[in-house]
């Protein structure tokens, strides 16, 4: 077992969690958008904006920090020790549906400490989730599903806190890693067991603007929703009886979502740098 670093949690106030994700039907995915640039209420926390945007806040601890949409380590990391951080939703429990994590350093591969522990308000266990096999290869910046990397296919119950532990084996520095968004919600009935992004194929990325998805079957409808960086929507647009998508971004360089929605409420997320 490798010697550990355990870094200060990322917060999830509770008051905020009830408001903010409480009312939704379904999961849905919210990203990251900017940090305070310190700690200024003096409790080892500042404040993260979301996308989409919330009323209150969430706490994120000053060895976390927010940088290009994403959250990663603000400090220096050892080659071999393991990366862990926690996020805690206060009193409410929750459905946890997924997760999106990346490396932004290169390619790099999950390997055997790597696990999520989901815990309920009291402190027990839920559910822990290990790596199917002894490796789980994160090529650099492409966003992966925690349902995919662990091979599930049903969101956790009850949640109120996840530990995550982060394990890049014993020659590599855990620096490059990412927690890109997460999705919560009161029933189970979203993201985890309707998403079909791993049955679909998109292409070129980066991309100078034009964009491919191959949707792997015929659909009879899908809305297609693109934001930027900052939770805008740029474009959206619907397709009837498509097995494939054609589409431009339309915008500045940068850094865009896009979320793809069938008749069936399937849904599948992919991020896409322009140039």
């Amino acid at each position: 077992m490798m010697k550990k670093l355990q870094l200060n949690s990322i917060k999830v106030l509770g008051i905020t969690f009830m408001f903010f994700l409480g009312f939704q039907a379904n999961a849905q995915y919210f990203t990251f958008t900017g940090t305070d640039a310190d700690d200024s209420a003096g409790v080892g926390f500042r404040d993260v904006t979301t996308t989409p945007s919330n009323s209150g806040h969430i706490s994120i601890s000053n060895s976390m920090h927010w940088s290009d949409t994403s959250i990663g380590p603000s400090a220096p990391q050892m080659p071999g020790v393991d990366l862990e951080f926690t996020i805690d939703g206060g009193i409410f429990s929750k459905y946890i549906d997924n997760m999106v994590w990346e490396n932004r350093s290169g390619s790099a591969a999950l390997f055997a400490d790597t696990k999520i522990v989901f815990k309920d308000e009291l402190g027990t266990i839920k559910d822990t989730w290990t790596l199917p096999s002894s490796s789980f290869p994160l090529l650099s910046d492409t966003p992966v599903s925690i349902l995919t990397i662990f091979e599930k296919s049903a969101a956790v119950p009850g949640v109120n806190e996840i530990y995550v532990t982060i394990d890049y084996g014993p020659s590599r520095n855990t620096e490059g890693f990412r927690l890109i968004s997460f999705a919560v919600s009161d029933d189970g009935l979203g993201i985890a067991s309707n998403d079909f992004t791993s049955t679909t194929t998109l292409y070129p990325s980066p991309t100078t603007g034009n964009l491919s998805i191959e949707l792997g079957k015929m659909y009879e409808s899908v809305s297609v929703e693109i934001t930027n960086s900052l939770g805008q929507v740029v474009d959206s647009f619907n397709k009837t009886s498509i097995n494939q998508l054609q589409f431009n971004i339309d915008a500045a360089p940068g850094v865009y979502f896009i979320k793809l929605s069938t008749e069936n409420n399937e849904k599948a997320y992919y991020k896409v740098l322009k140039k």
